[in-house]
């Protein structure tokens, strides 16, 4: 059987455990710094879905399970007023592992905006040196989360062609 993982990492409070819970239909397993669920992918095949609550959790991980992972989807609160302030400081913290794989960013919509929220995280994403899809979302909506998983394995695929 093949394990393959994404994980899901955000500040607190962003919508990162009620995303994973829509994927897997409240069938979470809780550990110290990481809640996670399976999806069965195929016959043969599952995919993890993390939680990581920290940016320790994000290294030990890596560590870990560096080979199975295969992106990251980061999710944002539009709430947070220092949001883009807390994207850039995890983006700068993340960047060696971010630098070398798949990642896609949700910002959840649970405010009205007037400004271009997707325009300002593309603006930080590109001032780190990443390109990385990012969508407005419900973290409740399993379409919209759904989305950023297909979104991460399209960015997988271009990175992988853009190797060879």
């Amino acid at each position: 059987m093949s394990l393959n993982r994404v994980v899901f990492f955000g500040k607190s409070g962003c919508g990162k455990s009620t995303a994973i819970s829509t994927l897997c239909h409240s069938n979470i397993n809780c550990e110290k710094n990481f809640d996670y669920g399976l999806i069965d992918i195929g016959p043969d095949d599952q995919l993890q879905v993390i939680e990581a609550k920290t940016t320790k959790a994000i290294e030990l991980i890596e560590q870990r399970e560096h080979d199975s992972t295969i992106g990251y989807i980061m999710l944002i609160d539009n709430q947070d007023p220092d949001y883009l302030q807390s994207l850039q400081e995890q983006l700068k913290i993340l960047f060696p592992i971010l630098q070398n794989t798949a990642l896609v960013v949700g910002v959840c919509q649970k405010k009205a905006s007037i400004y271009g929220e997707l325009e300002r995280v593309n603006l930080q994403l590109r001032g780190c040196g990443l390109r990385a899809p990012a969508f407005e979302i419900d973290p409740n909506n399993e379409s919209d989360i759904s989305l950023l998983l297909q979104a991460l394995l399209i960015s997988l695929d271009e990175k992988l062609t853009q190797v060879h």
